[in-house]
């Protein structure tokens, strides 16, 4: 909320600050938990793993990109 549109670059670049100096390789995440509206669905019953998948890659797109 603190930083509004700019959540990602700012995220990105405090992972970027925890690393080793010299170590630039891109921000992968391992685990993702949002609202099924957000992945397209409207039941439970109908989420599959592409759902997750491409959030997952959307996301790792944002952090990413800078």
């Amino acid at each position: 909320m603190e930083h509004g549109e700019q959540v990602f670059q700012m995220t990105a670049q405090y992972i970027h600050s925890q690393r080793q100096k010299g170590k630039a390789y891109p921000i992968h995440i391992t685990d993702i938990d949002v609202p099924l509206l957000l992945l397209g669905i409207q039941r439970p019953e109908e989420q599959q793993a592409i759902h997750f998948l491409l959030q997952k890659q959307h996301i790792e797109r944002l952090f990413n990109k800078q």
